[in-house]
């Protein structure tokens, strides 16, 4: 298992893996632009030449988003998604608090997000599509990386 930055190669695999994961995936010309972003990180999750997990991490100024974290159901709960952000967190510099959404029913992408630090701040109330559906918002504030 590798992870490393996304190159455009990796487009197939990551548009396959957000279709799989997310009711709503992003559209190949939204992959592509969130890659090329200066402000952003994009990392894959690579078993034997296949993609198994995708993250895109946005920066502005002192914070940071993850917009997307996506793994494959076959690959979940090894520690992929622990690995993928902590890499991504790890590698800004003057970070001091990361934010993220989730869905309330997301269950086990909740529990790594508390385990990890982060605290839920707030609801947004119907949210997501398909199906509708809260998003809990989740910040990691102050960001302090030796304890990921």
């Amino acid at each position: 298992m590798t992870i490393e930055r996304m190159r455009t190669e990796h487009l197939d695999g990551v548009a396959r893996l957000l279709e799989q994961c997310i009711p709503s995936p992003w559209s190949r010309a939204s992959i592509i632009g969130e890659m090329e972003r200066p402000d952003a990180v994009c990392l894959v999750a690579e078993d034997r030449d296949t993609v198994v997990a995708f993250l895109a991490f946005e920066q502005v100024l002192d914070e940071g988003t993850v917009a997307v974290l996506a793994v494959d159901s076959r690959y979940r709960r090894r520690g992929i998604a622990r690995r993928m952000l902590t890499q991504a967190i790890s590698a800004e510099d003057e970070l001091r608090r990361v934010l993220l959404e989730v869905r309330r029913s997301n269950a086990p992408a909740v529990a790594l997000y508390e385990r990890m630090g982060f605290e839920c701040v707030g609801v947004r109330a119907g949210y997501y599509d398909d199906p509708r559906e809260d998003a809990l918002l989740y910040t990691l504030e102050p960001v302090q990386k030796e304890r990921l």
